[in-house]
């Protein structure tokens, strides 16, 4: 029996177990001394010539549907609920439930459950008509937050803190006489934070009526003092702030958001619940005027909001893609049997034909239009041994605004920033004859353009792998051949290596094996692990699912880690498969071919885990008049994406005692912290610290900031 088959099988004996248990229950309850029914004609839930439907509406004052909530219906006369249980259920994902009744009685709806903190409840809602809307209005919860751990959707504790200009700052004064309030969680070397102050400044005066903004350091250590040296440096470097700034000495409200990544934001809306938490910057006015607008809007329905881009307006296309033949004639000259088809979703923009250098290309449309995106799929026969390629040349902001290749669904490859010339990209290398769909899709985010704003293709073209001339890294899976019943038939052969830690398949020296965490995998194509596993893991389990699943969302490759000992075992325990022989966790799994090079794909997440932290030795080469950096800085590292808390680890041991200097090449400001490896988990206690040290005028081959320890 397939996997599926025997969940389903499950659920429908539990269901009717439920059933059986809940009958003998309201048989045994609902038997009067007389035997009779309540409600005079008909049994409870009974579908009588007589019983119409009541519908029961339960939402929140803003609107938003109460879900699951449980409601209860007594007999109702004289202004008064009677004694007599009449029905009850839950509500649906709409907030709704309908019980069918007699037209000739009288009922009072009861809201019987554990209504979350921060709501009124009435003791019962007399039934007007055959619909009754139950509206619950909420206020700040006027208890003590300490302790306490708040979550999305929850009403938020009123709470006071001391603020830099003496004035206590108080959640529910604010939201008195605004339409929402944002707490921002900084401190005063966060290089985010200060990146996102400016744009948080400028909306903030815009909406200073309805808009009220307390940035709440809540970092260990600092103190009033330092927000203040801090204010005053900012304003002399022309920006001054004019929001509420507090000190969270106790970390009593950080702590109620379990705050461990800086910049933190969260939403307070009119009706006092939190609607939106986000961790990261938001690095232009733009995003801040779209959460603006959104939560202070006249037509405000109350919602949660899991993400920016949820409430990110977006544009319909205004262009066409030019017919397969046309598209074909441009990009691959009618040399190959391909389809090209646009994008179904009615928001995809598509590619079009365009020139770039002289030579006639195709391009994403979407440019400069924030929080969009553009996809073509090109449809082609391949033999075993196929490799498709392309030309392309880059035009965008780097690993903000990319080109995804996909091949039958997975991604592949991303493509941004800006190309110095035409590259050539192996897309896919056919292990088996058949039919295969290459997309391009280029997602744009929601901050400026840079560059063109778009990624040129050319020359599409089916080659051999003796034609592969750079490293290239082709997805595969770890299991294979699936049966009529779903289950796989083959599964690679994987092999632990003592040298670096990781599981390789094929040979200890192999491809590394790699966890899909974030997405969804052959196991399980309707959830990801990290979702899923909460339910099957133990809490300790999950908790240490969760780091992985952190240097996954920060890696290389999207949503994936590379797989130790340790992470193994927590997927096989997600699979519930203890047997060792057993490689059923392996459809969680998948790892990259080689081509065009001897070398292995790098660790994905190098440097964002102890155990993966980048090597690191002292000294570097004497540094010229035309000293190349790479010369000059030969332990050096590309940092070319955003990694939170912080950045990329490098394990380093002294050889000797006396003072080190840490050096970075950068176009931008630059922290860092030197930790003990045994505390860097918590990233709360370090050795050092550097602020950010930018002289002026300096050789392009030194360094632009600089720590010394």
């Amino acid at each position: 029996m397939k996997r599926r088959e025997k969940v389903v099988s499950m659920i429908l004996a539990l269901i009717m177990l439920v059933s059986s248990t809940l009958f003998t229950f309201t048989s045994c309850d609902w038997s009067g001394t007389g035997g009779e029914t309540p409600g005079g004609t008909n049994p409870p839930g009974g579908g009588g010539d007589t019983t119409v439907n009541y519908t029961v509406t339960v939402k929140t004052q803003g609107g938003m549907a109460f879900a699951d909530m449980p409601v209860y219906i007594w007999d109702y006369a004289n202004g008064e609920m009677g004694d007599e249980l009449i029905e009850y259920g839950s509500t649906d994902a709409n907030g709704k439930i309908t019980f069918k009744l007699d037209p000739n009685g009288s009922y009072a709806a009861q809201i019987n459950g554990d209504v979350p903190k921060g709501y009124e409840v009435n003791d019962f809602y007399p039934l007007v008509g055959t619909n009754t809307n139950i509206t619950l209005k909420s206020s700040l919860v006027q208890e003590s937050i300490a302790g306490k751990q708040l979550e999305l959707g929850d009403i938020m504790y009123d709470f006071e803190l001391p603020s830099v200009d003496g004035t206590p700052f108080k959640l529910s004064e604010a939201l008195a006489t605004h339409e929402m309030v944002l707490i921002n969680f900084w401190y005063t070397g966060c290089s985010w934070c200060i990146t996102e102050f400016p744009y948080m400044e400028t909306v903030t005066n815009e909406y200073k009526d309805k808009v009220a903004v307390v940035a709440v350091d809540n970092y260990p250590n600092e103190t009033m003092s330092d927000i203040r040296n801090f204010l005053t440096d900012f304003e002399m470097n022309g920006t001054p702030l004019s929001f509420e700034f507090s000190r969270d000495e106790s970390n009593s409200v950080g702590g109620a958001f379990n705050v461990n990544a800086w910049p933190t934001s969260v939403i307070i809306d009119r009706y006092g619940m939190i609607a939106m938490v986000h961790s990261g910057a938001l690095t232009s006015e733009r995003q801040f005027r779209i959460i603006y607008d959104y939560f202070t809007g006249d037509d405000y329905k109350q919602s949660i909001v899991k993400n920016p881009a949820d409430i990110t307006p977006v544009v319909k296309p205004n262009v066409s893609q030019p017919s397969s033949d046309e598209i074909g004639a441009v990009l691959d000259g009618g040399a190959i049997d391909v389809t090209y088809t646009p994008d179904e979703n009615e928001y995809s923009w598509p590619f079009v034909i365009t020139e770039k250098d002289g030579e006639a290309c195709i391009k994403a449309t979407n440019s400069a239009q924030p929080s969009s995106f553009s996809i073509i799929n090109a449809q082609l026969t391949l033999n075993a041994g196929d490799v498709v390629a392309f030309d392309y040349f880059a035009s965008s902001e780097l690993s903000c605004d990319i080109m995804y290749v996909i091949v039958n669904g997975h991604d592949i490859y991303s493509i941004s920033g800006l190309s110095e010339d035409w590259k050539t990209c192996f897309a896919y290398v056919a292990e088996e004859a058949g039919e295969y769909t290459v997309s391009l899709s280029y997602l744009k985010d929601g901050d400026g353009d840079v560059g063109d704003d778009t990624v040129y293709v050319k020359n599409l073209r089916v080659v051999s792998e003796a034609d592969i001339n750079a490293p290239t890294y082709i997805f595969r899976y770890c299991a294979t051949n699936p049966d009529d019943y779903g289950t796989y038939q083959d599964y690679v052969d994987i092999y632990y290596n003592e040298t670096d830690g990781y599981y390789h398949v094929d040979s200890v020296d192999g491809p590394l094996l790699i966890a899909n965490l974030m997405g969804y995998t052959l196991y399980n194509s309707e959830d990801s692990v990290f979702n899923a596993a909460q339910g099957k893991l133990t809490a300790t389990d999950y908790d240490r699912l969760v780091t992985y699943c952190g240097y996954a969302s920060n890696g290389k490759i999207n949503g994936s880690c590379t797989v130790n000992a340790e992470l193994a075992e927590l997927l096989k325990s997600f699979v519930g498969s203890p047997d060792p022989e057993d490689k059923e966790w392996l459809q969680l799994c998948n790892y990259y071919d080689s081509y065009g090079t001897d070398e292995e794909l790098e660790d994905p997440i190098k440097g964002l885990a102890i155990f993966s932290a980048y090597p690191t030795v002292e000294g570097g080469a004497e540094i010229g008049e035309n000293t190349p950096v790479e010369e000059a800085f030969p332990n050096s590292i590309v940092y070319d994406r955003l990694i939170m808390p912080r950045g990329l680890l490098y394990a380093f041991t002294p050889t000797e005692s006396g003072v080190y200097k840490v050096s970075s090449y950068s176009d931008h400001e630059t922290n860092a912290w030197i930790f003990k490896a045994d505390n860097i988990s918590d990233r709360t206690t370090w050795l050092t610290y550097s602020n950010v040290y930018r002289p002026t005028e300096v050789d392009p081959r030194d360094n632009n900031c600089y720590m010394i320890a």
